[in-house]
């Protein structure tokens, strides 16, 4: 069966490269990755890069498989990208392509700072902490209240812009600011200088990394109405690929992880644009099958 899927995926390939070329023409695009285990490869670990257009433009998902995290895959991915801006989880690869404005994810950084709250909720030992992660969700969640009444009152991509300058920006500078006094604060209380007050590997230091070295870009979806607050979008779509590879567990070979991303890029495509799975899957074989006869018949 297996072998089936992967001279299934042959045919399907030229349709595949043609969705990918047709990606880099929007003005945004939206990009994840994960991990992934071949079984028959030296390398501990693979990567699914995932990339997918915004709720503006025609539905289309892509799952591509590569050997690492590395920049140049991510070049490779958005070649040819006519666009401006590519939200993401704040994965420096995004930001370092040339002409394109990195968007990150609110939610990540929210979630870096809720979890820790989980941790220690009602312990004194961690005031210093729990003063800044306050600060933080309470700032973040300001924004995001203003996200849903937005999309509650069904706002327009210009209404959109216009809160984002009047509302979220005003908040966004705001919370810079309480984060540099908050840590400054600290600082004091601690008798240090150093901005290096919590241990380098603890949550609360990782939170604020994210947060403070990542804050233009976490504040870019204010550039243009059509841009989310976060990558929540295509996060849910890298959860279907994370739902299969936990049901299979790895890819034998690096040929069978390639395959699983194309063929599910067209599962997905297809949900994406409220399609029969099946019959749509039927229809692309079919005509497929077509095309050869007229070629071998030319």
């Amino acid at each position: 069966m297996s072998n089936w899927l992967m001279m299934a995926t042959n045919y399907l390939r030229p349709l595949f490269e043609l969705m990918h070329k047709d990606i880099p023409n929007n003005d945004i695009v939206l990009m994840d990755e994960t991990t992934i285990n071949v079984i028959t490869n030296n390398r501990s670990q693979y990567y699914i890069w995932m990339i997918n257009s915004s709720k503006y433009d025609i539905p289309i998902l892509l799952y591509f498989f590569k050997e690492s995290r590395e920049y140049k895959n991510a070049l490779e991915i958005l070649d040819g990208f006519k666009g401006h801006y590519v939200q993401s989880d704040c994965y420096q690869a995004y930001n370092d392509i040339p002409n394109v404005i990195d968007c990150c994810c609110l939610a990540h950084a929210r979630r870096k700072f809720t979890d820790i709250l989980k941790i220690t909720k009602n312990d004194d030992r961690f005031k210093f902490t729990i003063s800044v992660v306050d600060t933080a969700v309470k700032y973040i969640n300001q924004l995001y209240k203003i996200e849903n009444e937005l999309t509650k009152s069904k706002a327009t991509i210009e209404q959109i812009y216009k809160t984002h300058q009047e509302k979220s920006i005003p908040i966004l500078a705001e919370l810079e600011t309480r984060f540099t006094m908050k840590i400054a604060d600290i600082c004091k209380k601690k008798k240090s200088l150093s901005f290096e007050i919590f241990p380098p590997k603890s949550k609360i230091a990782e939170a604020l990394n994210y947060s403070l070295y990542n804050f233009e870009n976490l504040s870019n979806y204010c550039l243009d109405g059509r841009l989310d607050i976060d990558n929540n979008r295509s996060e849910r779509q890298a959860k279907n690929y994370v739902m299969m590879r936990k049901n299979s567990l790895f890819c034998f070979s690096d040929v069978g992880a390639d395959a699983s991303a194309i063929l599910l890029s067209f599962v997905e495509t297809a949900k994406f644009n409220n399609l029969n799975v099946e019959k749509y899957l039927e229809y692309v074989f079919n005509e497929l099958a077509l095309l050869n006869n007229l070629v071998r018949m030319n």
